[in-house]
């Protein structure tokens, strides 16, 4: 009887440790994975962050998804539309945009086709392009709310693969890490942004310029900053981020390093070399920099300007995205390639 006895305890003893275990596998697999139960199908597909949220989604769930989704106001689905798992449950077909059934209809297509407009009578070009600027402002905004040690884990999801980051080609995780880093070497560091204002930069890049209000250390500075986007896999990326001051300095480190200018500041005894760096304006798409150094000259009729100096200038156009430095001649309004001016000045 005793022998009996100590059988069936081992038994449950085996059976209560098997269940812990699965258990305790069912746990962790719970923080990796997403489980879908749709009309009796069972589907599974990885988690973007480890998080025990939304490990179990039912049909009760895609449609409450999809009811706050249709009730949620314009910023409200913007913000949504970046939620990783909403992106999943679109990739996978699970919601679905309702307007795609119209867009595919051949009747409204020979109509936005031919008249320029969709199918409520409205300019379809002016319709993209606003709402464009309005997903491009909420993720400025979105951005801006990850500078923080608690959020700044979610940054990577809104670069590209490769990042302009002030100035120099970084990777995603590289920009992320140098965030981080910052990060934790502040001391309270905080941000706002106001003022955001899009405007295209070309047909497939737009550029979101706002001013930042950094404080560190309880002392707030401004900065006018930019952000440009690019789609990739057809989401909006950030593939530039600077601001006007770092610009400026860039700008004024690559003009020395021309190796005319540098050649002009080697004549100058009397400390009269100087570099000039203007923003960009009327919506231009470049700086203009001017190196110039001047020395006393005699001849009044050769003084520039009445003040008894010679002066000699070269001015360059400078772009930022992607960079790259011109020539500029004042004299014709027209620019050249580095190379080119060296051809004609030979």
């Amino acid at each position: 009887m005793k022998k009996f006895i100590k059988k069936i305890i081992g038994i449950v003893v085996y059976s209560i440790e098997t269940v812990a275990i699965m258990i305790a596998i069912i746990v962790v697999l719970s923080l990796f994975f997403h489980v879908l139960i749709l009309n009796g199908n069972i589907s599974v597909f990885p988690k973007d962050h480890i998080t025990f949220s939304n490990t179990l989604i039912t049909q009760k769930d895609v449609n409450a998804l999809i009811d706050k989704y249709n009730n949620a106001s314009f910023m409200e689905r913007n913000a949504m539309e970046q939620d990783p798992l909403f992106r999943k449950l679109q990739e996978k077909k699970i919601i679905i945009d309702s307007s795609e059934s119209e867009q595919n209809d051949p009747l409204n297509q020979l109509l936005n086709k031919y008249s320029g407009t969709n199918s409520n009578g409205n300019n379809s070009n002016q319709d993209n392009r606003s709402n464009t600027e309005d997903i491009l402002k909420q993720i400025v905004i979105n951005w801006n709310a990850t500078h923080s040690l608690n959020t700044i884990n979610q940054i990577t999801d809104l670069y590209g693969s490769n990042v302009v980051f002030y100035g120099t080609t970084m990777s995603n995780n590289e920009v992320y890490n140098k965030k981080l880093l910052a990060l934790q070497k502040s001391n309270g560091y905080k941000q706002e942004i106001d003022n955001i204002k899009v405007k295209s930069e070309n047909d497939e890049e737009y550029r979101c310029d706002f001013i930042k209000h950094a404080t560190v250390n309880q002392k707030t500075t401004d900065y006018p900053s930019y952000l440009v986007f690019r789609k990739e896999n057809n989401e909006w990326k950030i593939i530039v981020e600077s601001d006007e001051v770092t610009d400026e300095n860039i700008i004024t480190s690559k003009i020395e390093e021309i190796p005319e200018v540098e050649a002009m500041r080697s004549k100058d005894v009397l400390d009269n070399f100087m570099i000039y760096v203007y923003k960009p304006t009327n919506d231009e798409p470049y700086y203009t920099a001017t190196a110039t150094y001047h020395i006393p000259d005699p001849d009044e009729d050769k003084s520039q300007y009445g003040d008894g100096c010679r002066y000699f200038n070269y001015d360059f156009h400078v772009y930022i995205n992607p960079y790259r430095i011109m020539y500029y001649d004042s004299g014709s309004k027209s620019e050249m390639t580095l190379e080119q001016w060296r051809k004609e000045n030979k």
